[in-house]
């Protein structure tokens, strides 16, 4: 319905005319539409509400994850000092296998049965 049309039905009503029917089945009509876009206005601000929090909670997780991984890294490198890669200036891969083949060296002399007791 028009700006121009409510303002009419609102100067009949000031002026003490009563409205038709059809005036008051399209002014039915308006607060009808106007609810239902309130309404989908409202859904749609509880989408992203629960959107943004879902988001929130993501980042929170991944930002945990991020700060887990950076202590751990670090603690790698106190332990064993990684070389780094000039070329692609992170720490690279071959550092990483050399770390994990220490650590598995060390489990494998840990689980080896000692046979002689003069055997460190």
């Amino acid at each position: 319905m028009k700006a121009e049309a409510l303002l009419e039905f609102e100067e009949h009503l000031k002026a003490g005319r009563p409205l038709t029917v059809e005036e008051c089945l399209a002014l039915l009509s308006e607060l009808w539409r106007l609810k239902t876009a309130l309404a989908g206005k409202n859904m749609g601000m509880s989408y992203w509400r629960d959107s943004y929090t879902q988001a929130k909670s993501d980042l929170d997780r991944v930002t945990d994850e991020n700060r887990r991984l950076n202590e751990e890294m670090s603690h790698f490198a106190a332990v064993i000092a990684l070389p780094r890669c000039e070329l692609e200036s992170r720490w690279s891969n071959c550092a990483v296998r050399r770390l994990k083949n220490v650590n598995d060296d060390a489990m494998i002399e840990e689980e080896a049965p000692k046979l002689l007791s003069w055997e460190p």
